[in-house]
Parts: structure tokens; sequence; C-alpha cells
């Protein structure tokens, strides 16, 4: 009995122990740090509320305009904002604080009122999450949104910047009281009627100023409107924003309606060409060797592709490209054969390229023979006693090339013998390789331009092709032949 009470004592011990813990935790900042604080030197920091005592995320602002968000912390007398500490001191009246060498004035109080908690409530919280628009403190981003894609707690979270560009890009979800935001994980987060707070368990913030009820996009679903899903797949460009600049990605019909190809590019050069397909038999969408069970087109500014495991793969509408529908008509088709060749020639022989690499068929006077040719070309400088090439750190850094028989040296791991061989490309001068550019922009309008022609094949094999200056055939009544 008495090893009884001396359990429930250690228990009831404990108990007391916790809740002291869980009272120290829930213990409240002092309310007078919360506000919006500035110097003489046009430096201003608003300092809100957090998820824990003394700790919670910091707007900075230089000269009226917003810096960035960080976060500040108290420990014992010393207010830490950011990587900067030091002691400080808030006057008896609350309106003025000693911090930094600095003297601070209170511009006004900030209070979070009408708080959703996502702990607390989780339906509530995502349906002001999806159904407002919100503003980012930071003067690279700005327009913020979350939309729902295949589910209410899953979506995808846009960014864009002052000049309404595409920022960010990502997926968010919510689960278990969680946020999760690309591949940030919020393991507290609110909506205020002024802020959508969020912090990560090492009390890094994400803040967003709330700023008003924005209009639902329209939801197309690639299973239940394939047609006008595909149309909008089909039509002008799609942007992924990356580290290292925009991933434009076109979609164009080349064997039929449903399946053709996806072009990459990065600064207007070619990165990547994929297979894409839809399968109506199974309802899938394929992009190269990956297999989308789910597609849904937001508005015709947003693509989100479903992956068996869940993940999404997301695209935004390139606004600065025409947003034009491309149908098998728009592509061009030319069986290769030696009664072909004049037409294949006029086709190949330009000058193409993929990412730096540039390629080029020259054709002998047979038309059926010639070369292949493939090279990169790269800018150079010399600058004091050293050599550099963009992109290319092979010749960089070099003080010295050595020469022995038909060898140069550059550097200990790098050579190249002098080529003996008969060649067939030689560099063009800068008015060559002007003239040239504008030649092949002539070639890609001609092309991409819609023609009817007429193909005669003679009896001695020769073909002829006679273009008609017309540009569909919904234009011609009738054609007859006339022999003069």
């Amino acid at each position: 009995m008495l090893n009884f009470f001396s359990r429930v004592h250690n228990v009831n011990f404990f108990v007391l122990i916790l809740l002291f813990s869980l009272i120290a935790l829930n213990a409240k900042s002092d309310q007078r740090i919360f506000g919006s604080w500035s110097n003489d030197d046009g430096a201003q920091i608003n300092l809100i509320n957090g998820f824990k005592p003394n700790t919670g995320p910091a707007i900075l602002f230089e000269n009226g305009e917003v810096d960035r968000t960080t976060s500040w912390k108290i420990n014992g007398d010393e207010l830490q904002i950011g990587y900067s500490s030091g002691a400080f001191v808030i006057s008896a009246d609350g309106n003025s604080m000693e911090w930094s060498y600095k003297v601070w004035k209170k511009n006004n109080n900030i209070q979070l009122d009408g708080i959703i908690d996502l702990k607390v409530d989780e339906n509530l919280f995502i349906d002001s999450l999806v159904n407002s628009s919100y503003l980012a403190f930071s003067n690279e981003v700005s327009l913020t949104s979350f939309e729902n894609t295949f589910s209410t707690t899953e979506g995808v979270f846009t960014q864009l910047d002052n000049n309404e560009k595409i920022k960010n890009l990502s997926s968010w979800g919510i689960g278990s009281g969680i946020l999760k935001i690309g591949d940030q994980v919020y393991i507290e987060a609110i909506i205020s009627n002024q802020f959508l707070i969020a912090a990560d368990d090492n009390d890094n913030f994400i803040v967003l100023k709330k700023s008003e009820n924005k209009e639902q996009l329209t939801k197309v679903s690639m299973n239940d409107s394939r047609e006008e899903f595909l149309k909008n797949l089909k039509s002008g460009a799609w942007i992924i924003p990356t580290y290292y600049g925009e991933d434009q990605y076109r979609f164009r019909p080349i064997e039929g309606d449903l399946k053709g190809r996806v072009f990459t590019q990065r600064d207007n050069k070619l990165t990547d060409t994929r297979v894409w397909e839809y399968s109506p038999s199974t309802g899938a969408f394929k992009i190269g060797y990956t297999e989308y069970s789910a597609g849904l087109s937001l508005g015709n500014e947003i693509l989100v592709f479903l992956e068996d495991n869940g993940d999404q793969y997301s695209l935004y509408k390139d606004k600065e490209v025409e947003d034009k529908f491309f149908t098998t008509s728009d592509s061009s088709s030319l069986t290769i054969s030696e009664r072909e060749a004049a037409n294949l020639k006029e086709l190949i022989s330009v000058v193409s390229s993929k990412s730096d690499t540039f390629t080029f068929f020259e054709f002998n006077e047979d038309n059926l023979s010639g070369y292949l040719h493939e090279w990169k070309s790269e800018p150079f400088k010399i600058s004091g006693q050293s050599i550099s090439v963009k992109d290319n750190y092979t010749f960089n850094d070099l003080e010295t090339i050595y020469s022995v028989e038909d060898y140069l040296v550059f550097g200990e791991n790098d050579a190249r013998k002098i080529d003996l061989r008969e060649t067939r490309l030689k560099p063009k001068s800068d008015e060559e390789a002007k003239s040239d550019a504008e030649i092949a922009k002539e070639l890609v309008n001609e092309l991409s331009s819609q023609s009817i022609s007429l193909r005669v094949e003679l009896k001695n094999g020769k073909i002829e092709v006679v273009n008609i200056p017309v540009n569909s055939f919904s234009e011609v009544k009738s054609i007859s032949i006339l022999e003069k």
C-alpha cells in the first residue's frame, strides 16, 4: 500500500512539473515589443507575435521599401533580429526602444486578430488559405496564391514578381496540423485578418500579408474534359522557374493529336526533347518515361499533373508567348528517299542546335551525300596574363601554352593535335554571322507559315514542286490543268 501511494505521489509530482512547463511555454511575450519600429536612418522593423514566448517573425524595411523577412528573439536582456543582436531597453510608455546603438520609435502596435490556427480548425484554415490572395514581404516576389488541385488538402503554390512574371511555382499540402510548401515543412501556421504566418521547427518564418478574396480559377480535368485540356496544353508555351532561370516548355502535336514532342528551352536554347502522349484507353498522360494518372488545367494559367506516388508536376503559362493553339496541320513531314533529296536538302541544310552544340548538313552536288558538322562556339577574351572562355574551364587561367611536334598543350590536363586532315568548316565574319541569322529567321517564318504546293512527278523521275499562292484549301473553288 505504501509503494502504491509512493507511485501516486511520483505521478502527481510529474504532472505538476508538466503543468508548470506548459504554463511557462505558454507565457506571453512582453506585449510592448510587438509593433512597427523605425529610426532616423530610415530603417523600419515590424515585430510580430510568434508561436513561442519571446520569438516571432520580423519584417525589415529600408527607406520605406520591403527588404526581407527574418525572425526576432529575446534572450535575457538581448534582442536578436536576424543576425544582429544586442541589449535593448523599452521606455516606460512603450513608445521608444534603444537597440543596436540606435533609438527606435514605435509607429503603431501590431496585434493579431481573427486568428485561425491550423491545428485547431484545419478545414477553416484551408478555406481561408485558398480563398484569399497574399502579398509577400519581399523585393523579389509579390502576389502569392494557394490553389486547390486534386483534393482539398493539396494544391499548387504560386508567387509572381513585381512585373507579374512567375517567380516561384511548387506544391503545397496539409496533414496532421502541418503545412508543407515545396520542400519546406511548417509545424505551426495561423491565418489572421492581416497575415498568414507559419514557422518550421527552427523558428524560420514565412509571413504573407493577407490581401483580398481572389477569383477562383476554373478547373478543367484531363480525364473529364480531354479536348479542352489538350487544347490548353498545346497552346502557347509553359514555364517552370528554376534557380538558373526559366525553363520553357512547348507541347506540340507531331504524330497525331494525342502524341507529339515537348521542347524544353532556356535562354532561347533547346535543352531537351521528350515524347508526350495521351492514352484514351487508360486516361494516362506520359512525358518521356514518366506517367501521370491525372491532369488539371487551372484557368488557362496553370497545368498540374499527378503521379501515382502523389507527387505533382506543375507548369505556368508563359504570358510573353502568343497563346496559339497548335494542331498537326502546323507540322509537316518528309519521307527520306532519293526522290526527295532536293526537298530534304532544302529542309536540313541549315544550322540547327541543341544547347550550345550546332549542327549542319553540308550536301555534295549529287544531293545524296555530304558531311555532317557538329561544333560549339564560345567567346573568349585575353586579359592581362590569362585567357578566359565562357562556360569552358579547360582553357581558363592558363599562363603558358606549349607546342611540340603537331601538339598544343593547354595546362596539365588537356592537349590538342593540329589536324592535318581536310576540314570543311571555317569561322564566319561578323557580317556573315549576321546575314546567316537573318536568312535563318526568314526560313523559320517560311516553314511555320501554311501554304499549298502542287507536287508533280515527271516520267524521268524528277519531281517538281509548284507553290500555289493560297494558304488553305478553303480558299480554293476548283483546280484545272491547262496545256498551252
